[in-house]
């Protein structure tokens, strides 16, 4: 996973990146409302982090992080690379 420059997301993401390296589950997926919407939900294990995920089109996803610390959600987009 490249780690942006934004240094104050830097060790947030070294966690996830951490994490993604495992032969055992660290998170599982639910169907969670958010903002008033049903949606896809990675729930962290070990992290206070919800993502929560929406299909643009068959391609795209945009993904909604809410990190406990952090009072505005980070927003980021997933494409599937054909």
């Amino acid at each position: 996973m490249p780690i942006p420059k934004n240094n104050s997301l830097k060790p947030l993401l070294i966690s996830i990146n951490s994490l993604l390296k495992t032969d055992k589950s660290q998170a599982r997926l639910r169907m969670m409302e958010y903002r008033e919407k049903v949606t896809a939900t990675m729930i962290y294990d070990y992290l206070p982090i919800n993502d929560s995920f929406r299909k643009v089109d068959e391609n795209t996803v945009l993904g909604i992080m809410d990190y406990k610390n952090i009072p505005q959600p980070f927003f980021f987009i997933l494409k599937r690379c054909l």
